[in-house]
Parts: C-alpha cells; structure tokens; sequence
C-alpha cells in the first residue's frame, strides 16, 4: 500500500480501526455488488479522510486494490478477512443476484442492457449511443466529465440500439425516425434501481443518436461537511442555513452536484417533528425523511412541475425544494413560498451566483420580494480530480498562469507559498482512468447579507451585485485552491471556469 500518499492510512494505523459489525449504507453503495463479489471484497465503512474501508483477503494485492480504486473512484484502506466472513457478509449485505437478462448474448436488447451496467460500474454519468459519419457508430461514456468510448458499432447497430431504449421507454411515436424523442426507464441492475432520462435526436444526414442521463436514486447521502465545501465559505454557509426562512437558489450546468448538495444542505436542518417536500423531474435520489414527488418533462400531462407545485403550496409543510425554477410561474412560485417564512431549496441553471438573481429578475421576480427572501445564492461545478498514484509536476505555462491570478487573490496567498501543480498522466494508471479518479465540487457562494438586498434593488449588472458582498469569492478562486494543492489540473480547471 502506497503510504505516502496523505489520503491513505498507514498500516499501523489500519490495526487500530474499529472494523463495523455491520457496513454502512454509504460504504456499500460506493461499489456495485457484482464488482464486490467478483473481487471477494466487502465495503465496510467511508473513513474520515474520505477513503473506503474494505475487507479483502490478501491486503497487499495491489491490482485488487487499484480495481476496487477504480470502482469506487475513491482510495482503498483494505484490512484482511478471511474468505468465509466475507462471503457471509456480502450474502448479509447486498440483494440476491438479478435474474439473467432477455435475449441472446449478441441481441441489441443485450448489449443495451450491457452498456447500461458498464455505465453504472464506471460511474459514468451518461451513456450514449453516437453516430460517427462513415465510420458508424459508437457507444460512449461520460465519466468525470471526458467522453470515453467502450464500443465501436454498425450503423444498424447503433439504429438497433436506439429503436431498443425507445421501446423499453414505451415512447409514443418512437418508430418515426424524422423527429427527436424523450422518455424515461427504470431498469433493475444489480441490486440497484437506475433511472434512464432518454433524448433521441436526428441527424442531418438522416441517422439517430441517444442520450441517456443515469440516476441511481438509491445512492447513500452524504452529510454537508463530507461534500467538501472549503470551511471558511461551508461555516459562512452553515450560519445561513441556522436561520433557514427564505429562498435558497444553486445554479450550474447539468450533472453538477446541485441536488446532491441541496439535499444535504436539507438533511442538516431536518429535525423529526418537521415534514419537507420536493417536486422533481425525475426523483434523483431517494432520501428518507423528505415526502417526494415525482412530476413528468414538459408543461403536458397529468401531473407536471406546475400541478405539483400548487399542490405543494396548499398542503402544510417546513419547506420544501423545487427541482428546477425553470419559468416565470415556478419562479413567483418560490418566491411566493419563501414569503411565508418558510425554507425553500431551488436549483436551476446558470453561470454565476450574482447572475442567476439576474435570470429570477427576468422570469418576473419583482426586486422588492427576491430581496426580501434571498438568503443565499450558490453556484457550483464538479472538477475531475488528479489520480494521485500517476499525477505528474507541472512548471508550464498553464500552472503559471493560475499563479498569476492566485497573487491578485489575498485568500490564495498562503496556498500560492506552498503551491504543488500537476497535470495528469495521459496514460494514467492502473488505478485510474486516463490520469484522473472522480470528481470533486468546487463553490463560490453570495449570502444575501444587507448589502446584497440593498443592491438587488437597484443594481443594473451582476458585477454590482457581486461587489455588494465583501466575502463573495467568484468560482474560479475555489478552482484555483484545486490547482494550486495538486487536487486537480490547470486544464480541467479551465475548462470549467474563466481566470480573471
């Protein structure tokens, strides 16, 4: 075991672990069961420094070690078990083995179903079916933000393929090729529920390709202080939430971590005498103590974003969260439900703190009243971060160029004087995929202090609302720190944020 490497344990120190009777629900979710029993691992514990504890056989197998690094996008502490306890455990611990899925090995029905599990055991957070011109077709993973390929298809493949997600789907019209389509699937993998959200979309030449958004609704929760929010700005956030009674808006791209934070933003101030609702297109994880609804895609149907939320508002609640203020009605919605003094969580899309109130001006948020509710407004992206065991030094011209903009930062400055840049290994490792492992979040976050309500008023441009907070660090300062500690690189840092 690698024990210069800070994120894992020394071997001393694993003797003293108190091994759990019984594995967590976070630790068990972190690697898929057929990965576990293939490798006679069981997950037992997610260490204080972030590393999963796991008892395997033989500690010192290091390819087993980098496999399960790999499936869990996590370090590995391992701790030996013997054989027998292990296998006990994993019989105790995770659902039987499903049954083998329909078709033959070579059907399209089959390989989709196959694509759908290599998604889910790489934690790729899309699977996608492209069409490549002349060359046919590729099915294509999203995993930490890079397109990787896992197959290479025909062209009456990739049609196959797409005609198959359409039809599990039950999309009406799926058969007209001309038009693009949406749906949504739950299939049942391996002890997990995974949720599809399917966009078919036609090419110009005449051929189809398919998306497919994978949600794991199951996942274990992470606690606000695990997310891994930098602790000036996480107890400047924890102050806000302490009086939690207005509008709480997180803004970013897709696939950014905004409903993960949001719900452990819930979970901190949840007490067991205290109901909180969602509405949410679809349900992304499934958390316990909130009352859940699930709405469908678009303004048609029988119970969409906008049915949902008047329900809402005529049922007694201590908040609630807005998957998406996506138009002028869920947006006066919100408002109009922070009013009542009650929390309200929202996500939506956009680029910046400061701007998203912008966008909640232009939906038709008066001034007066997004004043009066904002409490906070977040933004924040997913960083891929560097493998550890293959990062290489980096003294180029990107990492100058994070340098020079650290020294115009006073809260970097003592990061600049102890500054470690890397880059990845572009051949990576056995414990990673291409030089990185995983993602990490990275925050910039606007209180609505005084200033800030005295600035939505009148202000004319984001900038100003910006100035008005003297604590509001924009998003590339926490990228900066990722860089600047060696957590992630220059180039993936720039491509998610802009120096100034």
């Amino acid at each position: 075991m690698n024990t210069e490497d800070p994120s894992v344990l020394a071997p001393e120190r694993v003797t003293q672990l108190a091994i759990p009777s019984v594995s967590s629900p976070r630790a068990l979710a972190a690697i898929l069961p057929h990965v576990a029993r293939a490798n006679d691992a069981i997950p037992l514990e997610i260490l204080a420094n972030g590393s999963l504890l796991v008892g395997v056989v033989d500690p010192t197998n290091e390819a087993l070690l980098n496999a399960l690094r790999v499936a869990s996008h996590r370090e590995v502490t391992p701790v030996a078990f013997a054989l027998s306890e292990i296998l006990g455990r994993l019989a105790a611990s995770y659902p039987a083995r499903e049954a083998a899925a329909v078709g033959g090995a070579d059907s399209p029905e089959a390989l989709f179903l196959a694509a759908i599990r290599e998604g889910v055991r790489t934690h790729a957070s899309d699977v996608t079916f492209e069409h490549r011109g002349d060359e046919g077709g590729q099915i294509v993973m999203l995993i930490d933000g890079g397109a990787h390929v896992w197959r290479d298809i025909d062209e009456e493949t990739l049609l196959s393929l797409v005609r198959t997600g359409l039809n599990k789907a039950g999309v009406p019209g799926a058969h007209d090729e001309r038009v693009g389509h949406r749906g949504r699937l739950t299939l049942g993998l391996e002890g997990r529920t995974v949720t599809l959200r399917l966009t078919s979309t036609p090419t110009f030449d005449g051929h189809m390709m398919l998306s497919m958004r994978l949600i794991m609704p199951y996942e274990a929760l992470p606690h606000l202080e695990e997310i891994g929010m930098q602790k000036k700005m996480l107890d400047r956030y924890l102050r806000v939430l302490s009086r939690a009674n207005g509008l709480i808006v997180n803004s970013g791209p897709p696939g950014q971590g905004k409903t993960t934070f949001t719900f452990a933003s819930l979970q901190a101030i949840w007490r067991p005498h205290k109901i909180f609702r969602t509405v949410e297109c679809p349900v992304e994880m499934r958390v316990p103590f909130l009352s859940q609804n699930s709405v469908e895609d678009g303004d048609e149907g029988d119970w969409t974003y906008a049915k949902a939320i008047a329900h809402l508002l005529a049922i007694p609640s201590h908040g609630a969260f807005f998957g998406e203020m996506r138009d002028p009605y869920t947006v006066s919605q919100a408002v109009r439900f922070a009013l009542s003094g009650r929390p309200l969580f929202a996500t939506t899309h956009g680029n910046t703190a400061p701007q998203v109130l912008f966008r909640l001006l232009h939906e038709g948020a008066s001034r007066m009243n997004l004043a009066e509710v904002l409490l906070a407004s977040i933004s924040q992206r997913l960083v891929p971060q560097l493998c550890t065991r293959c990062r290489v030094a980096s003294p180029g011209a990107g990492a100058l160029a994070w340098m020079r903009a650290a020294v115009s930062c006073p809260s970097l400055h003592d990061t600049l004087d102890r500054a470690e840049i890397y880059v990845a290994n572009p051949n990576g490792c056995d414990a990673c995929l291409g030089g990185y492992r995983g993602r990490a979040p990275i925050f910039e976050l606007l209180v609505g202090t005084d200033g800030v309500k005295r600035a939505i008023l009148t202000a004319t441009s984001a900038a100003e609302i910006a100035a008005s907070d003297p604590d509001y660090e924009p998003l590339w300062v926490d990228a900066a720190r990722m860089v600047l500690t060696g957590k992630t690189s220059p180039e993936a840092a720039a491509d998610l944020v802009t120096l100034p």
